[in-house]
């Protein structure tokens, strides 16, 4: 169980973060590079600490997903591209239609 303790010190660690404007990963990078960023994060702590971390995660993870939706860490929708086919068929009809 997460003592209050955990959870007090969490919220001033992203106060600083957000004060400092440092956004250590958004939504749009990707899984491997975010654990990549994490994993070298950790090595600058003791093993002792990076073990804690890794522990208390999935509850850390569970609480705050309940709290917050995920909608903000969904990608943009993209934009549909035409298709090779899609510039044929309207370069064809243009044709059609000039001729």
């Amino acid at each position: 169980m997460i003592g209050r303790h955990h959870y007090e010190e969490a919220a001033r660690c992203r106060g600083r973060r957000a004060a400092a404007g440092d956004d250590l990963f958004t939504a749009t990078d990707t899984a491997i590079d975010i654990a990549q960023l994490l994993a070298d994060r950790f090595l600058r702590l003791t093993p002792s600490k990076a073990r804690q971390i890794l522990e208390l995660l999935p509850e850390l993870y569970a609480k705050r997903s309940a709290e917050t939706p995920h909608n903000k860490a969904r990608p943009r929708a993209r934009t549909k591209h035409r298709t090779v086919e899609d510039f044929q068929r309207d370069l064809a009809a243009r044709k059609a239609g000039t001729n």
